[in-house]
């Protein structure tokens, strides 16, 4: 998972190295943005993102196509070596790489083997 203010730098990395044959696919609930509000004006979003092909409010899904959902927060501290690496690594990299997050990722799967979950990391 990437800050919000970041994802448009990455999104534009990502396209440029992508070869002709390959497909970015995204989801996006909002063009808001956590830190900055809205899409600063001149950003044009829907370069990155594409046509929008099917839109549908949260409402109208909810009863028929959504499952309960319950969302966790777990935060995993940086510690030793890895503090060190935020410095020199594009965050993005660094937070992935992270042994802490990788040791949580292995605990999560194996406590919810079987179960139907999405983890961000």
């Amino acid at each position: 998972m990437v800050p919000a203010p970041r994802i448009g730098a990455l999104l534009k990395e990502l396209l440029s190295k992508a070869s002709a044959h390959r497909r970015l696919i995204g989801l996006t609930a909002t063009l808001l943005r956590e830190g900055d509000g809205d899409c600063k004006s001149g950003e044009d979003p829907w370069a990155l993102l594409g046509r929008c092909v099917f839109q549908e409010t949260f409402a109208r899904l909810a009863p028929e196509y959504l499952a309960p959902v319950r969302c966790v927060e777990i935060r995993v501290p940086v510690v030793g070596a890895w503090r060190g690496m935020f410095k020199r690594q594009p965050l993005a990299a660094a937070v992935c790489l992270s042994r802490g997050k990788w040791e949580m990722l292995e605990h999560l799967l194996a406590k919810h083997a079987g179960d139907s979950l999405i983890i961000l990391v």
